[in-house]
């Protein structure tokens, strides 16, 4: 048990987790306090399952959504999509990068290579996991450095957004220009996003059905 409620996964948790131990952040034992304290100060007593009520409350409000999974399968329409129907707001790692270097992500890759760009994606996933309540749609190969995927979930989790291989845009897509580069691709990471994530998603459906199935499998878990 980490008594750290901000971020809700704390390195150790995110250790613990790793190696398959349970772990719980202090958000459950700060609402106790005041469930009791409020008992104290007004003499009423109150049922113990406000605290698991208000838990669920304050994590769906708070937490993060990150969309994981393959270039061009549709996260940033989805994630859009997303954050209009929770009222959270809206980030897209790719966006964010490009914002930042002051040049598009093929641009980054001509100039100066996968490696630097990779850097710039960490520096970007540090940033976007530190707050909470968002929405954040990822790079295709966000899942290639484990560090990201910590920093993703320090507030929040990731869902694999899937969809068929011969359906994925290369449009813009510097590792993926032709469909064999798409299939190496596929093939080298498609473990890790089913590892890194909490649940898959596929996406068939209108953005907006695949938005209301990701909103209600993240609030239904107790610990998402």
């Amino acid at each position: 048990v980490d008594v750290i409620y901000n971020p809700r996964r704390t390195k150790l948790i995110n250790d613990t987790e790793g190696l398959g131990i349970k772990a719980a952040s202090g958000l459950r034992m700060l609402i106790a306090q005041a469930k009791y304290a409020h008992e104290e100060f007004f003499a009423k007593e109150l049922p113990d399952s406000v605290i698991e009520d208000i838990y669920r409350e304050l994590k769906n409000d708070l937490c993060n959504i990150c969309i994981i999974g393959m270039p061009g399968c549709g996260k940033s329409t989805i994630g859009k999509s997303l954050a209009e129907l929770t009222g959270k707001e809206f980030a897209d790692t790719d966006e964010y990068i490009e914002r930042e270097a002051g040049m598009s992500i093929p641009e980054i890759f001509d100039r100066y290579g996968e490696t630097y760009f990779r850097e710039l994606e960490t520096e970007a996933c540090n940033e976007l996991g530190k707050r909470t309540g968002m929405i954040i749609a990822t790079g295709g190969g966000v899942v290639l450095r484990k560090r990201n995927i910590r920093a993703l979930r320090q507030n929040g989790g990731c869902v694999f957004l899937e969809r068929d291989i011969d359906e994925l845009s290369t449009e813009g897509r510097p590792l993926s220009r032709s469909r064999e580069d798409v299939i190496r691709i596929y093939e080298d990471r498609i473990d890790r996003y089913r590892g890194y994530s909490e649940f898959s998603v596929k996406n068939e459906f209108a953005p907006l059905e695949i938005a209301e199935r990701i909103r209600d499998k993240v609030y239904e878990a107790a610990d998402y």
